[in-house]
Formats: C-alpha cells, structure tokens, sequence
C-alpha cells in the first residue's frame, strides 16, 4: 500500500517551519498543493513519487481508503495566543492572506480584532475546529456536531503537536511517523515567520486582549 504524510497547515501555527523541514526531508518528493479533496487525490494519482504533502486546503476528508493510505501532520495552538500572534505578523510583514487583505494592517489590537471578528470572523470563531472538522464549513461557527468530529479525528492523528511545545511535539511527531517515513526529520528550528516574542503563553494573549479590548468585547471574542 502507499502511503502519503499530509500536513494540514493552519495559518500562524508553524506552517512555514515544517515546511521547511519537509522540503528537507523529502526534496522533490514533498508536493505543495493547494488543490480541492478531489483534485488532491487526482494528483496524488498521476504523481506517485510524492510522499508527502502540505497545503491550507487538506482537510480530514482526504482519509482515503484503497490503495492510498494518508498520516497526518497537524499543528495547534491556543486560540488566544494565535490571535495574538496574527496581528503582530500582519502589522510585520503587511502580507495578509487573501482573505485577510480587507484588515488593517497597522493598527493597534483593539482595532484588528475588531474588524476581524466583523469582517473575516471565520478567524476568529473557533477556526482551528472549522479548518479541522469532517465536512466543516470554515465560513461558519462550528457546530457541537463538528467539534465531535474533530474529537474523534485527532486521536488518530500520528503527527498531532501544539505550538507551546514545540520540540517536544516534533520529537513526537517524527518518532511515530518514521515507520513509515523513514526519511522525514522534524528539526528543532525557530518557527518562520516568528519574531522573538512572538511565543507567548495564553495567559498573557489573553491578558493583552482584555486590557486592549476591554471586557464586554473580550467576552464577545
């Protein structure tokens, strides 16, 4: 059976750093792709020397069956810590994803949030669950029946990590996918895209929202 590592890159997670590290590991082999499920397969189809693949795009419905078998490379983060770090890149680089070109880019917290929950509140709303519940719908809140899915999805993830620990996450995530991926190393790198303060704990992300936003709006957050 072949067998295909997808990374499910979620945007300011450190997408950039194990890209990086998969280009790495797998040269030519790593196929970055921002296909549709469907579109993804065929590829895969047509490629067969691809045994990787990374993307914004991969969701849990690329769990296939039959001659192609995907493991899984996912990242989290704290919600909060993440929405933190989205303004503070965005007032850096001023290089938004398209879906975030209508922000302000250099304006204080209080007003980015603010316009994100108005304008792209698929960002905010739980989008780590959207972007990984079978069948979710990121434009949406996610539904108590989408978060279930992503309950019963994660369990089964080989390559699950968490942004605040990062070595320790990758150290893990190559031990249990290197039976299968003998060439993959997850090196212990600064994340792209990262300034030196960009790691923060929920704590203080949550204390900056609140002090910046005041209460009633950090409760609507």
């Amino acid at each position: 059976m072949r067998r295909v590592l997808l990374h499910r890159h979620i945007f300011k997670n450190g997408g950039q750093s194990l890209e990086k590290m998969l280009q790495l590991s797998f040269g030519q082999r790593l196929l970055k792709s921002e296909a549709t499920q469907q579109e993804l397969r065929q590829i895969l189809t047509r490629n067969t020397e691809v045994v990787a693949v990374t993307g914004h795009n991969i969701r849990p419905q690329s769990t296939w069956s039959g001659e192609i078998q995907n493991h899984d490379l996912v990242m989290l983060r704290d919600p909060w810590e993440r929405l933190v770090s989205i303004w503070r890149y965005l007032n850096l680089t001023k290089k938004p994803p398209e879906d975030m070109a209508v922000l302000p880019m250099q304006a204080g917290l209080h007003e980015f949030l603010y316009q994100m929950l108005r304008q792209t509140p698929w960002h905010v709303y739980d989008h780590q669950v959207a972007f990984l519940s079978r069948g979710g719908d990121e434009w949406t809140r996610p539904t108590a029946g989408q978060l279930a899915s992503v309950q019963s999805f994660l369990p089964m993830t080989e390559g699950l990590g968490v942004v605040d620990l990062w070595e320790e996450s990758l150290r893990t995530a190559e031990q249990r996918l290197c039976e299968w991926f003998p060439d993959l190393v997850l090196f212990t790198l600064q994340r792209d895209n990262a300034s030196a303060d960009d790691v923060l704990s929920r704590d203080h992300a949550r204390k900056m929202i609140r002090d910046d936003c005041g209460w009633r709006f950090f409760q609507e957050i």
